[in-house]
């Protein structure tokens, strides 16, 4: 039995040749007592190849048990790959970007902000996809963004109270043509806009009323 910070797994940790798809993978799996090597709960392994007595560099693959069943026999599937060129790909093995995935890619909502008074500061480390509910503002209020990473692809659901309110957004936020979206005036209206930063900028485009 081996113990990792003091915790007992509940299955047997396997250093493992041939494990995975290529016949030179070596890997660990955290495995039930299945001694068949390449079954299991799931683990890591590491592809190369030798050519002339030379070892390449091979890829990482992490891996997962195919089958939900209580017997624990089904083949391993490979679910993320970091190829030897440096691709990552989730869901594909074999990734033609620094990062593939098959599947959706989804950005968790950040908690909805609520200002009490006339100024809001959104921290966009906290998500891509923020809410700003005006419902409890005094007055319009004055933005202000955070920590944005150039590249980055932000949007904003706002969300008007009882009393129509005003944003006021940071230099930094650039319209087209220059010109500032209008937002909703009635309670509980839904607009919605998004930015991209490029480093120094943020590039804004909204739609208002959404229903």
């Amino acid at each position: 039995m081996v113990q990792i910070n003091g915790a007992s797994l509940t299955y047997p940790l396997k250093i493992a040749n041939g494990l995975g798809s290529g016949s030179a993978a070596v890997g660990i799996l955290f495995s039930a007592d299945n001694p068949v090597v390449g079954r299991g709960k799931g683990g890591i392994a590491y592809d190369v190849t030798s050519s002339g007595g030379v070892w390449n560099r091979g890829d990482f693959k992490f891996l997962q048990n195919s089958a939900a069943d209580s017997s624990n026999a089904g083949l391993l599937d490979t679910v993320m790959t970091i190829k030897n060129n440096g691709n990552v790909g989730i869901g594909t093995t074999s990734p033609a970007s620094t990062l593939q995935v098959t599947g959706a890619v989804v950005s968790t909502l950040a908690t909805t902000l609520t200002p009490a008074g006339t100024t809001q500061t959104i921290n966009l480390a906290t998500g891509n996809m923020q809410q700003l509910n005006l419902g409890s503002a005094t007055g319009d209020v004055t933005l202000t963004l955070t920590n944005p990473v150039a590249g980055g692809s932000y949007a904003i659901k706002i969300v008007q109270g009882a009393t129509a309110r005003l944003l006021v957004w940071p230099a930094a936020v650039k319209w087209p043509s220059g010109l500032v979206m209008s937002l909703s005036t009635t309670n509980g209206a839904i607009d919605l806009v998004t930015l991209f930063y490029d480093g120094s900028n943020y590039l804004a485009v909204g739609g208002a009323n959404f229903q």
